[in-house]
């Protein structure tokens, strides 16, 4: 699967792709366009976000953090946050791994 192609960006709504899922690990993928924002929510398992294009603004708690493509950052668990597009067109992928 090529991540990129199987992305379509929508203005209405945050995009969604499954990628993978078992019972031990979720992972997917997220495209956000300029401006679009992933709603505040929380995860109870730990998650890794992982930019693969464009640049997001993620906001936890009072901190706003800056990631660029490449950039990765563990989501702390039920913490509320969300997720700004910056650039035209974003992806970023999320993992998550039960124990």
């Amino acid at each position: 699967m090529n991540i990129a192609k199987e992305i379509t960006f929508n203005v209405d709504k945050p995009f969604v792709l499954p990628i993978r899922k078992t019972e031990t690990v979720h992972i997917f993928a997220l495209g956000l366009l300029k401006e679009q924002i992933f709603a505040k929510h929380k995860t109870q398992i730990p998650a890794l976000l992982v930019v693969l294009q464009g640049s997001i603004l993620f906001r936890i708690n009072s901190e706003e953090i800056r990631l660029a493509a490449l950039d990765t950052y563990q989501i702390p668990i039920d913490t509320e946050h969300d997720v700004t597009g910056l650039d035209e067109e974003n992806i970023f992928m999320i993992t998550k791994e039960k124990a």
